[in-house]
């Protein structure tokens, strides 16, 4: 029966730094686009808010449909890296 090993990978030799180039572009892609994602699920529940809760954040509901047809990667400056 063959021996697994259970010692961790050797990390990666990279010639140069292109697939390093890539990863990072991947990983900025995937983190705008979780950005995108958690300001369209707030947008959403804004969007569900009550009345009461509504007028108590002195939004009014033009003021919350225009937040709510905001485009996915519109998402506040802050939020960016």
């Amino acid at each position: 029966m063959p021996q697994l090993s259970l010692s961790r990978p050797q990390q990666g030799r990279m010639v140069s730094g292109a697939p390093r180039a890539r990863i990072t572009l991947l990983q900025r892609i995937l983190g705008a686009w979780r950005q995108g994602i958690g300001a369209w699920r707030q947008r959403q529940h804004l969007d569900r808010l009550p009345d009461h809760m509504r007028r108590d954040i002195g939004l009014n509901d033009r003021d919350i449909a225009q937040e709510v047809a905001r485009p996915l990667w519109d998402v506040p400056t802050t939020w960016r890296n």
